[in-house]
């Protein structure tokens, strides 16, 4: 029920043309509660606002959200016969005489064609779900979910979109428009600060929710300030790998470096500890005795670790894996 009262109010936001990645802690239910927050999906909600653009090499997402091809740095080929392409299958299809590969899907008779890997950790797309109804490839790995028509990562893990490519069906042979040098992935170009905009944004928590929702914003065109409030003393990580990779680097599982974030214009306020946040005087109030003041507020605090259900899980040399500074102190050890 919250989260519909949320995507209703950014959706009256994005009408009225403000900047639409928002959340009101003081929704007419109350102030959400950290498990709501914990639960609470924050690319459903990227999936309703709208955007400026996004560059990177020969790519540009216009104002349909679609990221496309400048036609001066692309070629055209036959990929294949219509008829070998069957609806509702996605292929990989190697072009540019193997210099490169794109997944192809076919819907309804329709043709899409976008990057074949996944921009989270590079899974083929050609072996994850298609959805018939959204238009959407899903990840087989970590379930990122991408639009087939605008490249956008819809949900999951993954930050950046993929690119899209123009296809069509001429004589009976399906032609896509390539780029002659490749890119996997499409950073979103980011809204510079404005000194001007005295709006402030914040966020409390420090996870990968509270980076989406803050670049989802900077997307958007938002140019006030954002403020994210983080517990921890490390900029956003995967921490799924923490389980899987016991010799990985920070600079491997960081979903973006803290020289990103700067430059993104996002202010990270590490090892940062809210204890309340009051709607009525928006403020937050903070472990350390500093009190902040905000016009909206985000909650999207995550999750705690499990700890062994037994005597002992609290004796020295015993970590939970998040967070991460449990792993670099054993790591020196």
């Amino acid at each position: 029920m919250r989260t519909q009262q949320v995507l209703s109010s950014i959706r009256a936001v994005a009408r009225n043309g403000l900047p639409a990645a928002t959340r009101l802690i003081h929704t007419t239910a109350g102030a959400a509660s950290a498990s709501e927050a914990a639960a609470f999906d924050w690319r459903k909600v990227a999936a309703v606002v709208g955007a400026s653009s996004i560059a990177a090499g020969a790519f540009t997402l216009n104002q349909n959200r679609k990221v496309s091809l400048e036609a001066s740095a692309t070629v055209d080929e036959v990929i294949g016969d219509a008829s070998s392409f069957k609806n509702g299958e996605c292929y990989e299809v190697r072009v540019m005489g193997g210099k490169g590969s794109i997944l192809v899907s076919r819907l309804e008779d329709k043709f899409y064609a976008t990057g074949a890997s996944c921009s989270h950790y590079s899974a083929p797309l050609v072996k994850g779900v298609l959805n018939v109804e959204t238009k959407h490839v899903s990840c087989p790995w970590h379930d990122a979910e991408f639009s087939l028509e605008t490249g956008l990562c819809i949900n999951g893990p993954g930050l950046d979109a993929i690119p899209v490519y123009p296809i069509k069906v001429e004589n009976g042979k399906v032609v896509v428009t390539v780029p002659r040098e490749f890119v996997e992935m499409i950073t979103p170009k980011m809204a510079k600060r404005d000194p001007n905009n005295h709006t402030t944004f914040a966020i409390v928590g420090g996870g990968p929710a509270a980076l989406a929702a803050a670049e989802v914003m900077r997307q958007d065109g938002f140019t006030g300030r954002i403020v994210v409030f983080s517990k921890e003393k490390y900029a956003p990580y995967d921490r799924p790998v923490l389980s899987k990779n016991f010799s990985a680097s920070f600079e491997k599982i960081a979903l973006r470096s803290a020289d990103w974030i700067r430059e993104a214009d996002i202010d990270f306020l590490y090892g940062k500890t809210v204890k309340h946040v009051h709607p009525d005087k928006k403020t937050i109030e903070c472990e350390d005795g500093s009190t902040h003041s905000y016009d909206k507020v985000l909650i999207a605090l995550g999750a705690d670790p499990r700890t062994l259900p037994c005597p002992g899980h609290d004796l020295k040399n015993i970590y939970p894996l998040h967070p991460h500074l449990h792993i670099l102190k054993k790591k020196k050890k």
